[in-house]
């Protein structure tokens, strides 16, 4: 309301005076708004911000059971904004294309992209979409709709900015 538009992801600073209504989720009158946007989007910033799943898939590899087929399901929010999650989803594929869990018998890697956020017209949203790789995979895959927050009802594959 203060800014005047509903932005996914904006990354707001906001400093209020107000008065809290009875119900903790409303205000009875705000007296004083700041509200500060800044964002960097240089290459380097993107990238950085980009975080890749190399550190969270080597630790998981190390806990799979010796001589087992496995699978490995890796869940992050994907807050940082459509740009951002588009350099995350390209070096996911590239780090599981390239991975090698050694002796483990890795088939398969299930990433999930959890995006809460908090629309005006709603309390809240939750929004979960998956990405899958072969790894080692000798199987066909054992999860369709290998999703872990919500029903398979309606979910659908790939990132959440396609549509």
């Amino acid at each position: 309301m203060l800014t005047g538009r509903y932005i996914r992801n904006a990354q707001y600073q906001t400093l209020l005076k107000i008065h809290p209504s009875d119900n903790p989720r409303y205000i009875e009158a705000c007296e004083h708004a700041v509200v500060l946007h800044w964002e960097s989007l240089s290459d380097t910033a993107l990238n950085a911000k980009a975080r890749d799943i190399r550190k969270k898939l080597s630790e998981a590899t190390a806990q799979l059971p010796e001589g087992r087929q496995s699978v490995i399901h890796i869940g992050f929010e994907a807050v940082e904004g459509d740009r951002v999650e588009r350099l995350r989803y390209e070096k996911i594929l590239t780090t599981a294309r390239q991975f090698d869990p050694g002796e483990k018998e890795l088939e398969y890697v299930y990433c999930h992209y959890l995006v809460p956020e908090s629309p005006p017209d709603q309390c809240w949203a939750f929004d979960e979409t998956m990405q899958w790789c072969a790894i080692r995979a000798r199987h066909a895959k054992p999860l369709e709709d290998g999703f872990l927050v919500l029903p398979a009802a309606g979910n659908r594959t790939g990132p959440h900015w396609q549509d």
